[in-house]
C-alpha cells in the first residue's frame, strides 16, 4: 500500500496511519496513527490465545462486503490449523461467518476480548484467525526494529508419509524429507542432503503426513534464534545419523518491490525465487511487473520473471 487511513466506528474523521512494519509469513502490519490530547479512542483488551478451547463461543467482527461493523456468532471448531503453504501461523478454526471484507476484524470471547485477527474464509463456516498472542509476538518485534528475524535451515522438503516411511525401510517413523539443499545455507554447511529425512530436531520430534503439516517444522525452525546450534537426527541410507546445524537469519521471503520510472517494478532475488524461476545466477534484480499498453519496458519487450543483469552498460549488483 502507498498509504493506509484509519476510521473509528462512530467517527467522520480519518486518521493518515504511518506503517511500522509487515510481516508477510503471518499476514499483518503494524499501523500508527497521531492523536490530538483531547481525543480518547477506545480499545479492546486481549485474551490469551493459548488458553482457547474447542467449542468456546466466540463472535466474529468484520465489513463483509463492505457492511460495517457485522457481527457473525459461532464457537471455535479447532485450534492449530496450518492452511496456507506461505504462512506460519497456527490458526484457529471457527464456524462464526468470516467473507470477503470481515478479514482484519477481530474474533472476541464472551468477555469481549480479542482471541484473534481474522484472517481466511473458505466456505461457509469455515474461516480461520490468526492467534493474538502471535500477533502481538509480531508486534513487539516490528515495534522495536521494524522487521522480524527468523530462524533460517535453508532446504527444501516434503512429508514423510506412511508409503514413503515403509519404503524407507523405517514404517514407524515420523519426520521431514529433504528434497533439495540450498548453497551456502545453513543446512549445506551442516551436512544435510537431498533425501535426508528429519526425524528430530533441537530435541523435538518432527512430524508431518500432510503438506499442511511442513508448516509446523517451518515454524519450529523458524522459532529458533538465529546462531544456536540446533541438533538434528537424521534417516540416511536407512541409518540413524546425528548433525550439528548453526541457524541463519531467514532471507526475505517476500522483498519490497521497487518502481522505476520506465514503467516497470523489480524486486531482489531471494534463495526461493533462484530454486522457484530455475535461475542461474543470483545477482541482479527480478521483474516482478510491467505495465502493459504502450508504455517503455512492455514496448521493449520485458516480462516479468525476466532478471536484469545490466542497465545502460552498468551491472546491476542487487
Amino acid at each position: 500500500a502507498d498509504k493506509a487511513l484509519v476510521t473509528i466506528l462512530g467517527r467522520k474523521k480519518e486518521y493518515e496511519a504511518q506503517i511500522l512494519g509487515k510481516d508477510s509469513q503471518t499476514d499483518l502490519a503494524l499501523l500508527k496513527i497521531s492523536l490530538d490530547g483531547t481525543e480518547n479512542v477506545p480499545y479492546l483488551a486481549f485474551a490469551d490465545s493459548e488458553k482457547v478451547r474447542v467449542g468456546e463461543w466466540v463472535l466474529a467482527v468484520g465489513n463483509p462486503y463492505g457492511l460495517d461493523g457485522t457481527v457473525s456468532f459461532g464457537v471455535v471448531s479447532a485450534k492449530g490449523r496450518n492452511v496456507m503453504s506461505d504462512l506460519l501461523n497456527d490458526f484457529i478454526q471457527t464456524d462464526a461467518m468470516i467473507d470477503f471484507g470481515s478479514s482484519g476484524g477481530p474474533l472476541v470471547n464472551l468477555e469481549g476480548k480479542v482471541l484473534g485477527i481474522n484472517s481466511i474464509a473458505q466456505g461457509r463456516g469455515i474461516g480461520f484467525t490468526i492467534p493474538i498472542n502471535t500477533a502481538l509476538d509480531v508486534i513487539k518485534k516490528l515495534k522495536s526494529s521494524g522487521k522480524i528475524e527468523r530462524g533460517w535451515l535453508g532446504i527444501s522438503m516434503q512429508p514423510m508419509n506412511r508409503d514413503l516411511a515403509r519404503n524407507l525401510g523405517v514404517p514407524d517413523a515420523t519426520g521431514v524429507v529433504v528434497n533439495g539443499v540450498y548453497e551456502e545455507s545453513p543446512a549445506a554447511r551442516s551436512g544435510l542432503k537431498a533425501g535426508d529425512a528429519i526425524l528430530r530436531f533441537d530435541g523435538r520430534g518432527v512430524d508431518a503426513e500432510k503438506d499442511e503439516d511442513l508448516n509446523e517444522f517451518r515454524r519450529m525452525v523458524a522459532q529458533t534464534p538465529v546462531g544456536r546450534r540446533a541438533a538434528l537426527e537424521i534417516l540416511r541410507g536407512g541409518k540413524r545419523v546425528g548433525l550439528q546445524a548453526v541457524i541463519g537469519l531467514q532471507p526475505d521471503m517476500d522483498p519490497e518491490e521497487v518502481a522505476t520510472e520506465l514503467s516497470f517494478k523489480v524486486k531482489a532475488i531471494t534463495p526461493h525465487m533462484v530454486r522457484d524461476y530455475m535461475l542461474v545466477q543470483k545477482t541482479g534484480v527480478i521483474v516482478s511487473f510491467v505495465q502493459p499498453g504502450g508504455y517503455v519496458a512492455s514496448e521493449a519487450g520485458l516480462l516479468p520473471g525476466d532478471v536484469l543483469l545490466e542497465f545502460a552498460g552498468d551491472p546491476v549488483a542487487d
